[in-house]
C-alpha cells in the first residue's frame, strides 16, 4: 500500500535542490521509501526503551577503544534498535574485544524523516562532533571508531567533515550502513579507512530500488566487525589476543 508524504515533506525536497550538500538531491520514491523505513521502525518498537538501544559510554572511564554511533530514521536509543546495525554491530566488537576495552557513544538526536531530506538532522550532526571531540580530548589515547546507519551515516559525513586534522588522524575506523552520502568522502578519513555497506536494491545508498533492503543491515554486523579488528590490529602494534596496544588512559 502506498504512504502519502506529507505535503510539508514535498516542500522539503524542492528546497532541498538550493542546499549545498549534493546527496540532498532526493526524490519521491526515496521520500517514500524512508517514511515507510521510519514507520517500520516505530512499529516495531515496543514499550519501553531495549536496554541495547542506549550506550552512553562516554559518562564512564576511558577505555581502550571508543565507538561513536549514530542510529538511523525513526529509531529508539541512541544507536537504535530492532532491525539496526547499530547493536548487533557493537556487541560483535565487544565479543572480539572484550566489553571492558570498549566504551560505546550514541548520537542523540530526533531522527525524523525532515531530516534525512535536510542532508542529516543539524542538532544531532553537532553532537556526533562535539561527542568525537570529547572522546579525543578527555581519552587521548583511546582508539577512535566511528559510524552510523541511514540518517546516522548523514550525520557521520556532517562531523567528520568538520573534524580537525588532529581528530581525523585519530580515528581508526568508520563504518556506514545504508548511507545515503555513499558517493561523497568521510570528511578526511582516509578511504581504506572506511566500510560504507549498501545493499542491492536499497533505493536510500543506492538511488533505486525499495524500501526492504535498507532494513536488512543488522545481518551485516560480523563483516563490519571484522573490518575494525583489522584496523584496529594494523594500525599500531596487538597484543596476544588481538586487541590493539595502547598506553595508559586517563580516567
Amino acid at each position: 500500500m502506498k504512504i502519502s508524504v506529507p505535503t510539508g515533506l514535498i516542500f522539503l525536497l524542492g528546497v532541498t535542490n538550493s542546499m549545498p550538500i549534493a546527496s540532498n538531491n532526493v526524490t519521491s520514491l526515496q521520500i517514500e521509501s524512508m517514511q515507510r523505513i521510519s514507520d517500520y521502525h516505530q512499529s516495531m518498537q515496543t514499550p519501553g526503551v531495549p536496554e541495547n538501544a542506549t550506550e552512553d559510554g562516554l559518562s564512564g572511564p576511558c577505555k581502550p577503544i571508543t565507538m561513536i554511533f549514530a542510529k538511523g530514521t525513526g529509531e529508539n536509543g541512541n544507536v537504535g534498535d530492532g532491525s539496526s546495525p547499530g547493536p548487533a554491530l557493537i556487541a560483535q566488537i565487544r565479543k572480539t574485544h572484550g566489553a571492558e576495552n570498549v566504551a560505546v557513544q550514541g548520537v542523540p538526536y530526533d531522527a525524523l524523516v525532515e531530516g534525512y531530506l535536510l542532508g542529516g538532522d543539524s542538532t544531532g550532526s553537532e553532537r556526533f562532533l562535539n561527542l568525537t571531540n570529547q572522546a579525543s580530548v578527555n581519552c587521548p589515547n583511546t582508539r577512535l571508531v566511528i559510524g552510523g546507519y541511514s540518517q546516522g551515516a548523514q550525520l557521520a559525513h556532517n562531523a567528520a567533515g568538520k573534524f580537525s586534522p588532529e581528530v581525523t588522524s585519530r580515528v581508526d575506523a568508520a563504518v556506514v550502513f545504508g548511507d545515503p552520502k555513499k558517493l561523497e568522502p568521510l570528511g578526511d578519513i582516509p578511504s581504506n579507512k572506511v566500510l560504507s555497506i549498501c545493499h542491492t536494491g536499497d533505493i536510500i545508498c543506492n538511488y533505486i530500488g525499495g524500501a526492504g533492503p535498507h532494513l536488512t543491515y543488522s545481518q551485516d554486523a560480523s563483516q563490519a566487525a571484522s573490518f575494525v579488528m583489522a584496523k584496529l590490529s594494523t594500525s599500531t602494534g596487538t597484543s596476544s589476543t588481538g586487541l590493539a596496544m595502547t598506553s595508559s588512559l586517563v580516567a
